[in-house]
């Protein structure tokens, strides 16, 4: 239950003059978790109608309900609102006394990068001194606390709570992705950013967004978003001219680079790629130098330049520089794998998109001396038109493919596999089960090999029909290499 306390005449300025002295305890979306005093939000949602659930949350001591459209035999006030979704974010920082105004918000947006970006931004303000929360893929995170989320940016009432939370608890800084999804259903309505990143979009979400114009435009709401401070742009990307167009004319904005586009003012040259580590030489406001990246490819020089274009200028440049050399990997983000002697080199990503699985492809290539090898599949009941892109890409770069399963969830995972192998040029195995396509791969690879174990990354889950299963890739590639010992 809550600490704060309102009633619907101050939470809803149009609340009907009967209801206005109800007094809410706390704000619910998921009736299960209402407790006395609370006030439950029925929201339409794209697979169910929260009205189905309103008398169990009446049953659970709800005392008022705000819904889109009238509930028949309600025994509690029904406040209509037929905008609820929209407004939702409005209400809920209403209630929790408009949180985000009291902390520093850094939005990341783009189809690629937005773990990495925020992550790195948490860990380089924790470096200047700044306490420091993440809201991402990962899930919630303040220090050693981490909470699972169920969406990469939750739900607008459990957003505000945890910037209330974080709030009274003397956080400062918030650095959290903001999904397509999350800006298209106004998840973020309400929030205060004070600086917003674009990193690059490419195919995905087509199956919500319905086209690539579209998830454009879901973009570009996170930069119309009233009051933000600072704007930083990817200006190498070619959708970032929706992101300057939604821009307000008294919007800093920084335009970041690493292929010396001319309209850039924080930009890299000299690109040094390793496998655990890349450099560059760089130019921005505040000063130029060496930018070294203790984390491996191109497309990671590119995601730390954006983390400095965020903070620059907030922070001495040297500071800034001092962490980014210390910045730690993310869980499931070329993440290495290490064997005994002899292994291959193994590595897991949760790249899971056309664009990002080349560039991960393209990052490693140079570093195999020998094959280098993919696993890798597609999600079920999710965009059918990204598979044999993907399968295209792969092939494009790796010597061979192990296609396999993703999290198929209600799809036969057989069917994914063919729509991924129907873009597949080149050499390929196919194995729905996924623990075992990854002992295969790196079963059959060398010492001088390269197996990329792609898309799930970080996930401890695989998700098959409606069952959520313990999966790890990690654990998979650990146990396939002890194989290899063992054999």
């Amino acid at each position: 239950m809550s600490d704060y306390r309102l009633s619907l005449g101050e939470l809803l300025p149009d609340c009907p003059a009967p209801y206005a002295g109800i007094v809410a305890r706390d704000l619910v979306l998921d009736s299960r978790k209402v407790e006395p005093g609370a006030v439950f939000v029925a929201l339409n949602g794209a697979a169910v109608d929260g009205r189905e659930f309103a008398a169990q949350a009446i049953e659970r001591g709800a005392v008022a309900i705000i819904s889109h459209a009238p509930i028949k035999s309600a025994a509690v006030p029904v406040v209509i609102m037929l905008d609820v979704s929209a407004r939702l974010g409005d209400i809920a920082a209403r209630f929790f006394a408009d949180p985000s105004r009291a902390l520093t918000i850094i939005g990341v947006t783009g189809t690629n990068g937005k773990t990495t970006c925020t992550q790195s931004i948490a860990q380089i303000l924790t470096a200047c001194g700044e306490r420091c929360g993440v809201i991402g893929t990962l899930g919630v995170q303040a220090g050693q606390e981490l909470l699972d989320a169920a969406n990469t940016t939750p739900d607008a009432i459990a957003l505000q709570r945890q910037f209330a939370k974080w709030r009274d608890a003397g956080i400062t800084h918030v650095a959290m992705e903001v999904s397509s999804h999350a800006l298209e259903q106004g998840r973020v309505n309400a929030v205060q950013f004070d600086v917003a990143v674009y990193t690059n979009l490419s195919h995905d979400h087509l199956d919500y967004h319905g086209n690539m114009s579209a998830y454009r435009q879901a973009k570009a709401r996170l930069f119309a978003i009233p009051g933000l401070r600072r704007a930083v742009i990817n200006i190498d990307d070619k959708a970032s001219a929706a992101m300057v167009e939604a821009l307000a004319a008294d919007v800093e904005t920084l335009f970041y680079s690493v292929r010396n586009n001319p309209k850039a003012n924080v930009y890299v040259s000299d690109i040094r790629e390793g496998l655990t580590a890349s450099s560059a030489e760089f130019v921005s406001p505040w000063g130029e130098g060496e930018l070294y990246c203790p984390l491996p490819g191109a497309f990671n020089v590119e995601n730390v330049l954006a983390c400095l274009a965020a903070l620059g200028g907030e922070y001495p440049l040297q500071d800034l520089l001092a962490a980014i050399a210390n910045l730690s990997g993310v869980a499931g983000r070329m993440q290495r794998v290490v064997g005994a002697a002899n292994a291959p080199e193994v590595i897991v990503d949760y790249a899971h998109t056309p664009d990002a699985l080349a560039r991960v492809l393209q990052a490693l290539r140079p570093h195999v001396s020998g094959q280098l090898f993919c696993v890798f599949g597609c999600g079920g009941d999710r965009d059918r038109r990204k598979r044999p892109l993907m399968g295209a890409e792969a092939s494009r770069v790796a010597d061979k493919l192990f296609i396999t399963s993703d999290n198929p969830r209600g799809e036969d995972p057989n069917a994914i596999i063919d729509d991924i192998i129907s873009g597949v040029k080149g050499k390929w195995s196919r194995e729905a089960d996924r623990a075992a396509a990854i002992a295969a791969a790196v079963a059959e690879a060398g010492p001088r090999d390269c197996v990329l174990i792609a898309g799930k990354g970080h996930e401890s889950y695989q998700i098959i029909g409606e069952d959520m299963c313990r999966f790890s890739d990690v654990e998979q590639a650990q146990s396939a290499l002890a194989e290899r010992v063992a054999v």
